[in-house]
This record gives structure tokens, C-alpha cells and sequence, in this order.
């Protein structure tokens, strides 16, 4: 085989592994929103994504739809905010690399390291779904919160 030939294989091979930007963008995005309202933070909002990039939200919104990508600059300025690897979210050519940071939730702080192997599964499971099963599973996680909320007698969120 020749070696151009060759590098179209492994080129045909890569797109045929990789995910859309459209994907990786949506996947990161509601892992981020997982993540702060488990922290007790303020929702990530689309707005926040296009208004660091500097562009339309038009443009950003072609981002999650699929129909359009964003160059390598874009994926710098908005990956701060996803907690990602900008070239992950590019092109995937790196690890994810969530930011391990500590969790902060009603004053205390949890590392990742803290979590147990079933809450790693549990995560896990999250960032491997699909969009409509994470809503099911926060509509769930948001039940029991409340429900042990009411048992201890505090507020729910």
C-alpha cells in the first residue's frame, strides 16, 4: 500500500472513532451543569459559551445543533468553562481531562477522590448517556435530593 493511500486509511479509521463537535460540545456542556448544581452553583449558560468566544449566538447555536463546528481559537476561550481539554473538544486529538477541582457544596469541600466506586459508576453512567436519559436522571437526583431534604429538614434545591 502506498503511503498515501495509508494515510487516508488511518484518516477514514480516526473520523470513524471520533465524535461530532456537536457531541462533545453538548456532552460537556451537561456535564458542567451536572457538576454546578451539584455544587450549588449557578447554570452554565449558553450565552456565557458564546460571549467568551466573542461570537453570534447564532453561531454557538450551530455548535449544538451539529451544523457547524468551532475552530481551534473558539475551543481556547470556551473549554475553561466546560472544565475540558480544548483540544478534546476540537478534535479530540487528547484526553477529555475533566479538571479535577474540589466540589464545593454548602460550605464543605469534596474532592473527586472522595467519591465512591458506585458514585464513579454513578458519573460514569451520566457522561455516557444520552441527552434524554441525563434529564431523566437529573429529574431523579433532583426527587431524592428533595425527598432528603424533607427527612432532614432542610431546604431543597
Amino acid at each position: 500500500m502506498q503511503a498515501s493511500n495509508l494515510a487516508k486509511t488511518f484518516f477514514l479509521y480516526d473520523l470513524a472513532n471520533m465524535t461530532t463537535f456537536a457531541k462533545r460540545i453538548n456532552e460537556s456542556f451537561d456535564a458542567e451543569n451536572m457538576r454546578r448544581r451539584v455544587a450549588g452553583e449557578a447554570k452554565l449558560r449558553k450565552t456565557d459559551l458564546w460571549m467568551a468566544a466573542g461570537v453570534s449566538s447564532g453561531a454557538a447555536s450551530h455548535w449544538f445543533d451539529g451544523s457547524n463546528g468551532a475552530d481551534l481559537d473558539i475551543c481556547m476561550k470556551i473549554a475553561p468553562l466546560l472544565r475540558v481539554d480544548p483540544h478534546w473538544l476540537f478534535d479530540e486529538s487528547v484526553p477529555k481531562k475533566h479538571k479535577k477541582e474540589p466540589l464545593e457544596r454548602r460550605g464543605s469541600k469534596v474532592s473527586k477522590a472522595a467519591f465512591s466506586l458506585e458514585e464513579e459508576m454513578l458519573l460514569d453512567g451520566f457522561r455516557l448517556a444520552d441527552a434524554v436519559t441525563k434529564r431523566h436522571m437529573l429529574r431523579m437526583a433532583e426527587d431524592a435530593l428533595a425527598d432528603f431534604g424533607k427527612r432532614s429538614g432542610e431546604k431543597s434545591l
